[in-house]
C-alpha cells in the first residue's frame, strides 16, 4: 500500500513539473502574441467566414467551428487547410470532457471496467492517439518549413523553433519525448483556442438574432465609422456599441465553466 502511495506521489510530482513547463511556455507565447498582434491572420479568415455564411447561413454552426479551427491552425503551423479537422477534433474533445458526454463522466466507476469490455476507454485511447499523431506530424512539417526558410514568423511554431536555435540547437534535433512535448503544447493551445472562441461566436449570432434593435444599432455604428469597408481591429476604439454587444455576449453566455 505504501509503495502504491509513493508511486502516486511520484506521478503527481512528475506531471506537476510537466504542467509547469507547459504553462511557462504558453504564457511566453501569449505574451509574444500580444506584442506582435497577429491580427492579419484573423482578419483575412473573417472575410472568408462572412462569405460562407452569406452563401449557406443554415450551416453556421459547423462554419463557425471551422473558422476558429482555421485561425488556430494558421497561428500554430500556418496551415488553414486543417481548419475543418481542427474544429471537429476540438468539438469531439470537448464532448468527451463534458458532463453531457460519455456516461463515465458522471458514473465514474464504469471507467474501471476491464479493457476488453470498456468501449469508452477504447474510444478515448484511439481519439487521443490520433490527435497526438496529427499534432506531431503538423509539428514536424512546420519544422521542415522553418529549416527551409518558408514558415511565417507570425506562428507559434516559428517562435518555438527560434527559441531552440537561440538556445544553441541550430539543427532543431530533439529526442522523441521532447518533440512530443512540444507538439502537444502547440496542439493544446490550438485546441483551446477553438473551444473557447467558437461557442461565444455562436452565442453572439444568437444574441443579434434575438435582439434585433441592438443589431441595428451596431450596424449603424459600423456603417458610420467604416463606410463600405469591413471593420478591422484598428476600429475597435471607435466602436463602443459593438464592443458592448460583444462583452454582453461573454457575460450572458460565459465560457468560464469550461475552465
Amino acid at each position: 500500500m505504501s509503495y502504491g502511495i509513493a508511486s502516486l506521489h511520484a506521478d503527481i510530482f512528475f506531471y506537476e513539473d510537466y504542467w509547469k513547463e507547459q504553462r511557462k511556455w504558453v504564457h511566453a507565447a501569449m505574451a509574444d502574441f500580444h506584442r506582435h498582434h497577429f491580427y492579419g491572420v484573423i482578419e483575412s479568415e473573417v472575410r472568408r467566414f462572412l462569405a460562407v455564411l452569406l452563401i449557406d447561413p443554415a450551416n453556421f454552426h459547423s462554419y463557425t467551428r471551422e473558422h476558429c479551427g482555421r485561425i488556430m491552425s494558421r497561428l500554430a503551423w500556418d496551415d488553414a487547410t486543417q481548419g475543418k479537422a481542427n474544429g471537429e477534433s476540438a468539438d469531439c474533445t470537448l464532448g468527451r470532457m463534458s458532463v453531457s458526454g460519455p456516461i463515465v463522466n458522471t458514473m465514474t466507476p464504469l471507467w474501471h471496467i476491464p479493457w476488453a469490455l470498456n468501449p469508452w476507454k477504447k474510444f478515448e485511447r484511439a481519439r487521443e492517439d490520433t490527435q497526438r499523431a496529427w499534432w506531431l506530424n503538423s509539428f514536424q512539417l512546420a519544422k521542415q518549413r522553418y529549416l527551409q526558410g518558408n514558415l511565417p514568423e507570425n506562428t507559434w511554431s516559428y517562435r518555438y523553433f527560434t527559441g531552440l536555435q537561440q538556445g544553441g540547437n541550430a539543427t532543431l534535433q530533439q529526442n522523441a519525448k521532447d518533440e512530443e512535448f512540444a507538439s502537444c503544447m502547440l496542439g493544446f493551445q490550438n485546441l483551446v483556442g477553438v473551444i473557447t472562441i467558437a461557442g461565444p461566436m455562436e452565442f453572439f449570432l444568437m444574441a443579434m438574432s434575438l435582439n434585433t434593435e441592438w443589431q441595428k444599432k451596431a450596424q449603424e455604428e459600423i456603417d458610420r465609422v467604416c463606410g463600405d469597408r469591413l471593420p478591422t481591429t484598428a476600429d475597435i476604439p471607435e466602436l463602443p456599441t459593438v464592443r458592448a454587444c460583444l462583452k454582453e455576449t461573454l457575460r450572458w453566455r460565459s465560457g468560464v465553466p469550461l475552465g
